[in-house]
């Protein structure tokens, strides 16, 4: 920024095939550095080191000299990208959580990296190194609407809405999210809850629980 405040440039990002950047987010941890930008055409860019392959080029290969385009809207029938979360923390080892999640204006929720407590929606706790559609018990899950991550020391927990009002969570079975039958059992896909407990973590889930209201009383 050369002391000014303001984005001077960025070799990989485009203005006029990418449009205006909505949303950036810096993740730094002991060891890992990463940065995320959404844009207004609807494309995911993003940089740094690539631990369990969330950059989505099919490799674990770190990158910091030029942004990639993590989501390309015309690799997915011009599906744009309407909201990003990269996480933000590590695993109580001191490995990097990688886990990227893109929502899209048709209702899909992709993610890509790192896939411990089954947090990619895949039925498995396996990492992926390319974009995968996040699951429900029927296969891919469309409907979405809105969702956020919470990151502890060593886990992830994804909370979201679909368009007929239900909240699902995916990840780690933590004790903030309950009901429903739930337990502390990790969810390896997406699983209805009928309860969300506002602990440790809870406030991150603060935002997309006001916006949502109108779906349904939250308790």
């Amino acid at each position: 920024t050369h002391g000014t405040g303001k984005l001077v440039a960025i070799l990989g990002y485009n203005k006029r095939k990418h449009g205006e950047i909505t949303y950036v987010k810096h993740c730094q941890t002991e060891d890992s550095a990463r940065l995320v930008m959404l844009t207004s055409n609807g494309y995911v860019l993003g940089l740094g080191e690539n631990d369990n392959g969330w950059l989505n080029q099919g490799n674990t290969t770190r990158v910091t000299t030029h942004l990639l385009e993590v989501y390309d809207p015309s690799d997915y029938s011009n599906d744009k990208a309407t909201k990003t979360r990269i996480t933000d923390s590590g695993r109580s080892n001191g490995a990097a959580i990688n886990t990227i999640y893109i929502l899209t204006a048709g209702g899909k929720i992709w993610a890509c990296g790192d896939g411990l407590n089954g947090k990619l929606g895949q039925n498995s706790t396996s990492d992926s190194n390319t974009l995968v559609q996040t699951q429900d018990g029927s296969g891919a899950s469309t409907g979405w609407v809105d969702f956020e991550t919470s990151v502890g020391s060593s886990t992830t927990t994804c909370i979201a809405v679909k368009t007929d009002g239900s909240w699902h969570a995916l990840g780690d079975g933590a004790t903030e999210i309950t009901g429903g039958g739930n337990s502390s059992t990790d969810r390896l896909v997406w699983t209805e809850i009928t309860e969300l407990q506002l602990s440790e973590w809870g406030v991150k889930y603060h935002e997309l629980i006001m916006n949502k209201k109108p779906h349904g009383d939250v308790f």
